[in-house]
């Protein structure tokens, strides 16, 4: 039996879940070996989680960040030499806790090399607009009272 834990849970209830692979450096210190060893457990990881049905979609990221502010300028942020907050590439997986999603972004190959992953659970309604939805009904109660 696998060691690798469960994507499932027996109510099938499961949430989305986004991985953000930062780092952009952590392969330039490595042999053309270790970085082919490397690569090879990637992309068993990725399989593993696209038969699971866990791999919703995932990407590499191009370096170059555009950045818009409130006065709708456009700013180029380019990264440094050793910027490990580059966001390199993303996964969206389903998992049916944040504890589980967390097991799954701890199997990536890359967290030994320098590479981090940030996990975010996706909101199926942002914050802000669940307060205002909220709101209304109140004001809507209210008005009928």
């Amino acid at each position: 039996m696998s060691d690798e834990p469960s994507i499932h849970t027996p109510s099938g209830l499961l949430s989305e879940y986004l991985l953000l692979f930062r780092g952009s450096e952590w392969n330039h210190s490595l042999s053309p070996e270790e970085l082919q060893k490397t690569m090879s457990q990637f992309l068993s990881w990725c399989a593993r989680l696209n038969s699971a049905g866990a791999l919703l979609a995932g990407n590499p990221l191009l370096p170059q960040t555009l950045l818009i502010s409130g006065d709708r300028g456009v700013t180029e942020v380019l990264p440094g030499p050793d910027d490990d907050e580059t966001i390199a590439g993303y996964f969206l997986i389903e998992a049916p806790t944040i504890e589980a999603a967390v097991e799954v972004a701890r199997q990536c190959p890359m967290l030994e090399h320098g590479g981090t992953v940030e996990v975010r659970r996706i909101a199926t309604e942002h914050p802000n607009l669940q307060r205002t939805r909220q709101r209304v009904r109140e004001g809507i109660a209210a008005s009928r009272c």
